[in-house]
């Protein structure tokens, strides 16, 4: 097999490559030729470090373009990473093996169908066709769709290729898992004769080609000299050992050298006071698996829940102590996960600072204050805002005690980081001459003042993460969809429920997603707009769905927890602000005085996996438990990963 990859030598490094990176994403850029892991939370510049390191590795001429992977887990985070890659270096990212495992997958099958046994032009099965097709093939079965509901099936042959096993390596225990074998051997049998893939055969199909063909394992193993892998801590086991075979024994001659990124563990400080199932109070490094603690059921129904794990780690010495006004104080890693947000007639009046953004036009800094002025309904400010400028997305990169503290703020953001103050949408009012009301001239300012640049090195210094945003607008028009999980949104019951929704009004839209096998309804009586809402107790289960909803709709996952009564957002520690409002231990609401990012020594910290409710009582406040857990993502690849990689740096960002 001829090296078509082979490309001229690359020019030397550019100074400025490494130009604006701190201390620790120096070091990750530049590490040298050997497997290492990044712990990087959200706001901690991973993208940045992914990418640039890739520059790094091609301007320095250790590798080819052509000899590198790079693997992200969605389109958009491929897009973003050749968008930002083909700023660095002057390359053609798009000519560069970067994408999802899927996408990656299906290029590959694309060459090597033969070897696949696959035709040339394979179709793809999406998630509506393929439960299409299995409805059909237990219709052809004769088999009870009450008993064996087609979505449940689909959910069985896919779990079980995720696990990397066909039908002969599933144990069929009994009558009942046996007839969900026969119906994959059965499914697997038509999708060959008619040569069509779904997204899990793409990946298990390409891992049997290269383990069944040495020469085609060979060649690959030759080409892509140093693998990239983003959010490692999501890979399912099938993507892991896809990994594994693909980069050879770690340290032997013609291993590809692998550069893994996930998050860092999302933890509390040793000495936090943990509430137990009989209101005594315990210091976490001492709860132990299978204890029971106080949590919540949903809107102020606290009972007993057992925890199913616990996490101990070291953090990398950025913790956040939160300052509430009852005096209660909760200590953690920058980002764990918190329940916290502004709430109407809850939160202090307080003026912001914000980062708005507008897919397509690009960043702007301005002010606001909690409470709007002359409003029929009282609304927060900086909501208000976002929907009169049909924002995408709002950061509160302030707060102040009063306007001319904002204002200066605005001003000095503005100054430091090159973002226009101007809004996107002209002003109305009598005024005409004025730039504030020149549509044209705003649409300059913002194609002409590179505020995309400014925007991702604020939102860097600040910790904040772009997919985190403080404020996310619903969707308008059907352009944008939001899919809310809800945390313990029913609480009827013995084990909570959680609750998924999606609106919109695009009858297109609501046609893929009834066929994808949800459950669509009108939204409203005599309305043509329409909604998907469901409830369900496994959460690694509701997320999965919501990740199909989000691919459907392509849309975004907002996450929330019904704790008082009210949904509070999920949020991270050093994403907090003073004035947001979190729950107490008795269910009522306590008001954020100060947040406190701070850097010191490594200390051991501590989490909880609780089971059903995903959340127990930490100083007295309620907070969120192991995110692994709640994603249902294998957070235990890491640490194989660590072995059998034999990974001497490990770097937190």
């Amino acid at each position: 097999m001829s090296d078509f990859f082979a490309a001229p030598a690359a020019p030397a490094a550019s100074p400025k490559l490494l130009h604006n990176l701190n201390p620790e994403q120096h070091a990750a850029v530049t590490l040298p030729a050997q497997s290492a892991l990044i712990l990087a939370g959200a706001g901690s510049g991973k993208t940045k470090v992914l990418t640039t390191r890739i520059a790094w590795l091609i301007s320095t001429g250790q590798v080819t373009p052509q000899g590198i992977l790079a693997v992200t887990f969605t389109n958009k985070a491929a897009k973003e990473m050749q968008h930002r890659l083909s700023a660095l270096v002057q390359v053609n990212p798009k000519s560069m093996w970067i994408g999802t495992f899927h996408g990656l997958c299906n290029r590959f099958l694309r060459t090597h169908h033969r070897d696949a046994g696959l035709p040339q032009l394979f179709q793809i099965l999406d998630s509506s066709d393929q439960l299409s097709a299995v409805k059909r093939l237990c219709k052809a079965m004769n088999v009870s769709e009450e008993k064996y509901p087609p979505k449940q099936v689909m959910f069985f042959i896919n779990g079980a290729k995720e696990a990397g096993q066909r039908p002969k390596d599933i144990p069929a225990n009994d009558e009942f898992n046996k007839k969900f074998v026969e119906l994959y051997a059965a499914y697997q049998t038509q999708c060959d004769k008619e040569g069509v893939v779904d997204f899990a055969e793409l990946l298990l199909r390409t891992f049997e080609v290269l383990k069944n063909h040495a020469s085609i394992l060979e060649h690959y193993r030759r080409r892509f000299r140093h693998i990239l892998v983003d959010e490692f801590q999501d890979t399912n086991q099938l993507q892991y050992d896809w990994l594994r075979l693909l980069a050879g024994q770690s340290g032997a001659p013609g291993s590809s050298v692998v550069f893994g990124v996930g998050d860092d563990d999302q933890c509390l400080a040793e000495g936090t006071q943990v509430t137990m199932a009989d209101g005594s109070v315990r210091a976490i490094e001492t709860v132990m698996a299978g204890e029971a603690v106080r949590s919540c059921y949903g809107s102020g129904d606290f009972r007993a829940a057992r925890v199913a794990k616990v996490h101990r780690g070291r953090s990398n010495g950025r913790g956040v102590r939160i300052q509430l006004a009852s005096g209660r104080v909760i200590e953690s890693t920058a980002q764990h996960t918190h329940f916290a947000g502004f709430m109407l007639n809850e939160s202090p009046q307080t003026f912001f600072t914000y980062l708005m953004w507008k897919d397509g036009i690009g960043y702007r800094v301005g002010t606001s204050q909690v409470y709007t002025k002359g409003q029929a309904r009282p609304m927060l400010g900086f909501k208000q805002r976002a929907l009169q400028e049909h924002a995408d997305a709002l950061w509160v990169i302030g707060t102040h005690a009063s306007e001319n503290e904002a204002r200066f703020d605005e001003m000095m953001t503005s100054l430091k980081y090159g973002l226009p103050t101007l809004p996107f949408v002209p002003r109305k009012g009598k005024g005409v001459n004025g730039l504030v009301h020149d549509a044209d001239l705003i649409k300059r300012v913002f194609a002409e003042s590179g505020s995309e640049q400014g925007a991702a090195r604020l939102l860097s210094d600040l910790g904040l993460a772009f997919e985190q945003p403080h404020h996310r607008p619903q969707g308008r028009n059907s352009i944008r969809h939001n899919v809310t999980i809800t945390l313990c949104g029913d609480r009827r019951g013995a084990v909570p429920m959680h609750r998924i929704a999606v609106a919109g009004n695009d009858p297109v839209l609501a046609e893929k997603l009834s066929q994808a096998g949800f459950s669509v309804r009108s939204a409203k009586r005599a309305s043509a707009s329409w909604r998907v809402e469901t409830a369900r107790k496994d959460m690694a289960r509701l997320m999965s769905d919501a990740k199909e909803l989000a691919r459907i709709t392509d849309g975004q996952i907002v996450c929330k927890a019904n704790l008082a009564g009210k949904a509070l957002p999920f949020i991270a520690a050093q994403h907090v602000r003073p004035g947001m409002v979190m729950v107490d231990g008795t269910g009522a609401l306590d008001v954020v005085t100060a947040v406190d990012v701070r850097d010191g020594a490594a200390a051991m910290v501590y989490d909880l996996n609780i089971a059903d409710t995903h959340n127990y009582i930490a100083n007295g406040t309620i907070t969120h438990n192991s995110i692994y857990a709640f994603r249902g993502a294998r957070v235990g690849n890491m640490h194989d990963f660590e072995r059998d990689f034999h990974i001497e740096r490990i770097i937190k960002l």
